[in-house]
C-alpha cells in the first residue's frame, strides 16, 4: 500500500489491496466488460484479497452528473460517480473523476489498480493513479484506446484498416475549455494515458494485434481470456423440443448485426419448407430497441421471432438451456464476447460472424459455423443447417461441453492474481515514447491537416504522441520534447512553463512569440511553411536531445533545421514543374 506523501508500505502476507476500476459496476451493466470486471473483482475477494471498486452511472432522476455515493455489492465498498457523458470528447478525460479516485486511493491505499472500460470516467485516471505509486494493469475490452467509436466501424459501416484515419468519422471534439479540438487530440491522448499502465491486458489474440498495430503496448501486452463462471451453468443436456430454438443475446445496436439478424429472419420465413421448425428469442437492450419491436410487429403474430427484453445475467444460463443454438451476427469485429463463453460454458452451438476474436471461440464445423460479417444470406444458411440437421447441434454442443473447462473464470483470475503479486515486485513500466505538447485554439486548417496525418507525412519518423495543453499534466510535461504553438491564444502560461522546462517552442514564424524567442536567444524553433515543420519534428525525434541543447537562438535552430531537413525539399527545378 502507500502512504499520503506517495511512498510504497510493505503490506507483508499475500493478500493485496485491489482498485477495479470501470465505468459501469452491477446492478448497473451495460455490456460484457462490466460483467468481466464483476466477476473478477468476486475472484479476488474470494481469494482474500481487499477489493474495492470505483465506478460511473448514467445520469438519472435525482442523480446529476458528479454526483458521488458509496454502497456495498456483494461484501465490497463501490464508490459510484455519475459520469458526465458517453460522447467522444466528454468521455475520456474528466479531471473531477481524477479527484475523486485520488481521493479513494487516499482512502483504501490500494497496491494495484486494475482498469476496465473507463468511458465517461476518462483515461486520465489511470496515470494519476500511476503518479500515487500505485500500479497500474488495463483489461482491454474493445478498440476505444485507438477508435472513439469503440468499433472501428466508419460511419458507413465499412471496416476501418487505417488508425490515421478518424477524422473521417468525426472532425473535431470540444474541450472542457470550451474549444475545439482536432479528434487525434483524443486519439493521442488516450494512447498517451495507456503508454503509463504498467500492464495491459488482452482477452484475445485479434485485440492485442490491433493494438500493436496501432502503436500502444509493444512490450507491455500479454493475451489472457477472461473466462467464464461454468458453476452457473448446467450439464448441457440437450434440448427436447421438436423445434430448433435460437437465441441472440447482446446490445440491440447496429453493431451487433441486428438489422442483418432481421433480414435473416425474412429469408427463413420466405421458405415454406422450414414453417413449424424453428423459433427465434431476441434478449438484450439498446438504441435500435424500438425498431426491433416495429420489425417483429410487422412479422405477424403467428412468425416465431419474440424480444424477451433485457434479462437479468441470473435468467442467461436458463435461457441457454432451452435454446439449441447461440447467434451472435455483430458486423464488428469482436474482443471476446461474454455470450460465446456462455454458449461454451452451457453445451450449445453457436452461430457467429468471422470477425474479430469470434473465430478464436468458434470451432468452425466443430463446436459452430462461422459466416461473413453482414450477410444475410450466409446467416441463413448456417441457421437452415441447424434446422434441417438437428443432430448438428446436439453435436456441436457436445463438443463445447467437453472443452468449456479450458475457459473456467477460476483459470483467467489464476493468471491475473499471479500479474498482480508480479507487478508489486517490478519497478513501474516507463515508455520512450516521445511527448509533442500541442497549444492554442483551433488550428489553421493546414496546421490541422499536418497534425491529423502526421505519420502519414513524416514517415520514418519515430512514433511521438500530440497531447494538447488542456489535457497535460505534470506526468505529461516531465516526458515533454516540445511545445509546438498552433497560435498565441491565451498561451501565455505554456510558453513559460517550457522556458522552465528548457523544452523547445515550435511556432509558425508568422507568430510574434516566435520571433521574439528566437531574436532573444532561447529555446524557440519557427518555421514558414509544413514542410518545414516535418523536418523539425524528424530532427528532434530522431535526434532525442536533451533538455536545453536546443537553447542557442535563432542561428542555432537554423542549423538544426538544416542538418535535419532532405536537401532535395529546399531545391527549385525551374525546368520541370513537376517536380
Amino acid at each position: 500500500m502507500i502512504d499520503l506523501s506517495g511512498h510504497r508500505i510493505e503490506t507483508g502476507g499475500s493478500a493485496i489491496r485491489i482498485l477495479i476500476v470501470t465505468n459501469f459496476f452491477p446492478p448497473f451493466v451495460l455490456g460484457g466488460a462490466e460483467i468481466v470486471a464483476h466477476r473478477l473483482a468476486l475472484q479476488m475477494k474470494n481469494r482474500g484479497h481487499e477489493v474495492a471498486v470505483f465506478a460511473g452511472r448514467l445520469p438519472e432522476a435525482g442523480r446529476m452528473p458528479g454526483d458521488f455515493d458509496r454502497e456495498t455489492v456483494d461484501g465490497m465498498a463501490v464508490h459510484r460517480l455519475v459520469i458526465r457523458s458517453l460522447e467522444p470528447g466528454d468521455a475520456f478525460h474528466w479531471e473531477a473523476a481524477a479527484r475523486r479516485l485520488d481521493a479513494i486511493i487516499t482512502d483504501f491505499a490500494p497496491d494495484v489498480a486494475h482498469f476496465h472500460n473507463v468511458i465517461g470516467l476518462g483515461a486520465n485516471l489511470i496515470p494519476a493513479a500511476k503518479r500515487r505509486g500505485v500500479k497500474t494493469l488495463v483489461t482491454l475490452h474493445d478498440h476505444w484506446g485507438f477508435c472513439f467509436k469503440n468499433t472501428r466501424l466508419r460511419n458507413d459501416q465499412s471496416y476501418c484498416r487505417d488508425f490515421e484515419e478518424c477524422t473521417l468519422c468525426l472532425t473535431h471534439i470540444r474541450a472542457e475549455t470550451g474549444i475545439d479540438l482536432p479528434i487525434r487530440a483524443r486519439r493521442d491522448y488516450v494512447a498517451w494515458c495507456l503508454d503509463q499502465a504498467d500492464a495491459l491486458v488482452s482477452p484475445s489474440q485479434y485485440l492485442a494485434a490491433s493494438y500493436e498495430e496501432a502503436g500502444i503496448g509493444a512490450g507491455r501486452l500479454c493475451v489472457r481470456g477472461n473466462g467464464i463462471d461454468i458453476g452457473r451453468f448446467g450439464d448441457g443436456a440437450g434440448d427436447s423440443r421438436s423445434k430448433m430454438r435460437f437465441v441472440c443475446i447482446g446490445y440491440l445496436g447496429e453493431h451487433k448485426g441486428l438489422r442483418v439478424l432481421m433480414q435473416t429472419v425474412k429469408v427463413l420465413l420466405g421458405r415454406s419448407e422450414l414453417t413449424g421448425r424453428w423459433e427465434l428469442d431476441i434478449v438484450g437492450a439498446g438504441h435500435l430497441e424500438a425498431w426491433l419491436k416495429s420489425e417483429i410487429t410487422k412479422l405477424g403474430k403467428a412468425a416465431p421471432v419474440k424480444f424477451l427484453g433485457k434479462l437479468p445475467q441470473s435468467a442467461i444460463p436458463g435461457l441457454l438451456g432451452q435454446s439449441g443454438v447461440l447467434v451472435l451476427p455483430s458486423i464488428w469485429p469482436e474482443n471476446q464476447p461474454v455470450v460465446l463463453l456462455e454458449a461454451i460454458a452451457a453445451g450449445r452451438a453457436q452461430i457467429a460472424t468471422a470477425t474479430g476474436g469470434n473465430a478464436e471461440l468458434v470451432e468452425d464445423g466443430a463446436g459452430g459455423l462461422l459466416c461473413p460479417p453482414g450477410d444475410a444470406m450466409a446467416l441463413a444458411g448456417c441457421m437452415v443447417r441447424y434446422i434441417a440437421e438437428p443432430g448438428l447441434a446436439r453435436a456441436h454442443g457436445e463438443f463445447n461441453l467437453a472443452r468449456r473447462g479450458g475457459f473456467s473464470e477460476s483459470a483467467a483470475a489464476d493468471g491475473y492474481d499471479a500479474q498482480f503479486k508480479d507487478l508489486l515486485t517490478r519497478e513501474s513500466a516507463e515508455t520512450d515514447v516521445p511527448v509533442i505538447l500541442c497549444g492554442g485554439g483551433w488550428p489553421q486548417l493546414s496546421i490541422a491537416k499536418f497534425f491529423e496525418n502526421y505519420a502519414k507525412v513524416s514517415e520514418n519518423v519515430p512514433r511521438a504522441r500530440f497531447v494538447h495543453v488542456n489535457y497535460a499534466s505534470a506526468s505529461v510535461w516531465d516526458q515533454a520534447a516540445a511545445l509546438w504553438l498552433w497560435e498565441d491564444y491565451e498561451m501565455e502560461g505554456a510558453v513559460l512553463r517550457a522556458l522552465r522546462a528548457r523544452i523547445p517552442i515550435i511556432a509558425p514564424r508568422s507568430q510574434g512569440v516566435a520571433m521574439g524567442l528566437e531574436t532573444a536567444s532561447f529555446c524557440a524553433v519557427s518555421y514558414a511553411d509544413n514542410y518545414e515543420l516535418a523536418a523539425v519534428f524528424a530532427a528532434l525525434l530522431k535526434n532525442k536531445p536533451a533538455r536545453g541543447e536546443w537553447m542557442g537562438g535563432a542561428g542555432h535552430a537554423a542549423g538544426m533545421l538544416a542538418q535535419a531537413a532532405r536537401p532535395e525539399a529546399f531545391l527549385i527545378y525551374a525546368g520541370d514543374p513537376a517536380r
